[in-house]
Order: structure tokens, then C-alpha cells, then sequence
């Protein structure tokens, strides 16, 4: 009688085990949460919202992504960007052309910033038009000065190391990207960067060599499965245990966003890593 429940106890254990692991799977493809951000620049006098997107792979929330749109849209961003690997790796013209649709909705929002992510710059080069046709603005290397209530912001995109990575450091002054970084960082205006990589910036601490009040990025997955305590599991580029997994890092004036995002990496399934909008408020001092 003894074993017999104590193997019934082991399989209610067992068994809450496995429906506890399968919720957190599905909660981490389908279950959608807004993270807020609120950091403060001395250059501003008024608050500006700002909401973006990353690692989506061409998943979708409800119909055309009415659930991710309304999402968006509850948020009230000033700001809209998407920073890479929207589509995925080999994408068909119907998948494309959902991403495009999307972008097409969240223009309707707020105007809209995108860069590319390792995933885009493999595609063919009709992506680009295609993404310029639905109104939103893309950013590779160059920067736009918008004005948002009232305030003065200079928005520029990036996907390649912001240090000298396989070059001599004397192409590495001539190059494009540190010609883009000198030129970006030029200016008054609250600095913002959308960069896929994390990885751009905190290697060999190239942050210490840039002025940028906010870098906003994906690529990491949030670790893929995140660990109580411990954080995010893998993350490419930085490998097992990563250091920047997810959220808010700030390095001096620099405040560094690493999203989740939405979609899992290599096949594994996302755990305890529900998928994630990102709202960042840029407030007056």
C-alpha cells in the first residue's frame, strides 16, 4: 500500500511537472506582455513614448496581428521601431508580404523606424523597396532629426560592430560604419540607435567610445529558456549563460534595451520567456 502511493505520488509529481513545463511553452509563444522602460535625459523638457519590436521570424498574433497591433497601439508610442529578424530565414513572398502588412499598420500608430537584423541583410534586395512602400523609414548606417513633441531626436540604425572588428585599424578609421558613428553622435538631440546585435556595442566595451543616450536592441531571444535566478540560458554570439540576456543596461549616459522578443532560436522552445513589446518613456530630468 506503501508503494502504492508512493509511486502515485511520483506520478502527480511527474505529471504537474509536465503540464507546468507545456503552459510555460505555450505561454511563451502565445501569451503576449508589454515590458515598460522610464529613464530620464537631461536634454529633454517633454516625455516621449517610445515602443519596439524585434526577433518576430514571421510569427503571428491572431489575424494579420491584431493582437500584437492592438498591443502596440494600447501603448500610445510617439516612436515605433523594429530592429531585426522580423522575417524568417528564408522567407516566401507570402511571408514577406505579412511583415509588410505589418508595418503598413504600424504606420497608422506612430512613424516607423526600421533596421535590419542578420536575418534581412541575407534576403534579396526587393525586401528594401518593399518595406519603403509601406511608409515605414529605413535605417542602415544613416540617421534621420525628427521632432516629436516638441523635442528634437535623432534616430540612426546600425548593424555592424561599432569597433574595429577583422581590419586594420587604420580601414577601420576610414570605414563607413566609423564615418556613420562620428557623424551620428554629432549633434544635441537625444541619440537613438537601433541595433540588432547587443554584442556591436558591449564588445571590446565600444560603448565607452560612442555617444548614444538609447540603443535599442533584439538578437539575444531573452536567453531562450530563462532560468530562475540565473537568467537567460544561451544566447548567440555571447554563448551560455549570457551577461546581457534581456532588459535595461546602462553604461554612463548610455542606456542599453535588449528585447526577447518574440520567437524561439534553433528549434528550442522558449521558457519561462513570454514574448515581449518593449515601452521605453524618455522623461525630463
Amino acid at each position: 500500500m506503501k508503494k502504492r502511493k508512493l509511486w502515485c505520488w511520483l506520478l502527480g509529481v511527474l505529471g504537474a511537472g509536465v503540464l507546468l513545463l507545456a503552459m510555460t511553452i505555450l505561454a511563451g509563444r502565445f501569451w503576449l506582455k508589454t515590458t515598460r522602460y522610464t529613464v530620464t535625459l537631461p536634454q529633454l523638457e517633454r516625455q516621449v513614448r517610445l515602443v519596439y519590436l524585434s526577433d518576430l521570424h514571421g510569427l503571428e498574433y491572431g489575424e494579420d496581428n491584431r493582437r500584437l497591433l492592438d498591443k502596440v497601439s494600447q501603448a500610445q508610442p510617439d516612436l515605433i521601431a523594429t530592429v531585426g529578424d522580423m522575417v524568417p530565414k528564408n522567407a516566401s513572398e507570402e511571408e514577406i508580404g505579412s511583415y509588410c502588412h505589418l508595418l503598413t499598420e504600424l504606420t497608422r500608430i506612430a512613424p516607423v523606424y526600421v533596421s535590419f537584423g542578420n536575418v534581412e541583410r541575407e534576403l534579396d534586395a526587393g525586401l528594401l523597396d518593399r518595406i519603403r512602400q509601406t511608409g515605414a523609414v529605413f535605417l542602415d548606417e544613416t540617421y534621420e532629426d525628427i521632432t516629436i513633441n516638441g523635442e528634437t531626436l535623432r534616430v540612426g540604425g546600425l548593424y555592424r560592430y561599432a569597433f574595429c572588428h577583422g581590419q586594420t585599424q587604420e580601414q577601420w578609421l576610414r570605414s563607413g560604419t566609423y564615418g556613420f558613428l562620428t557623424d551620428f553622435q554629432d549633434t544635441s538631440a537625444v541619440k537613438i540607435l537601433l541595433c540588432h546585435r547587443p554584442d556591436s556595442f558591449f564588445f571590446n566595451h565600444a560603448y565607452d567610445n560612442w555617444d548614444a543616450d538609447v540603443i535599442l536592441c533584439g538578437h539575444t531571444h531573452g536567453g531562450v529558456v530563462r532560468l530562475p535566478l540565473l537568467g537567460g540560458l544561451y544566447a548567440p554570439d555571447q554563448g551560455w549563460l549570457p551577461k546581457y540576456d534581456k532588459g535595461l543596461f546602462t553604461f554612463d549616459d548610455t542606456h542599453m534595451f535588449i528585447t526577447s522578443g518574440f520567437a524561439s532560436h534553433d528549434g528550442i522552445p522558449r521558457i519561462f520567456n513570454r514574448p515581449e513589446i518593449v515601452c521605453v518613456t524618455l522623461c525630463p530630468e
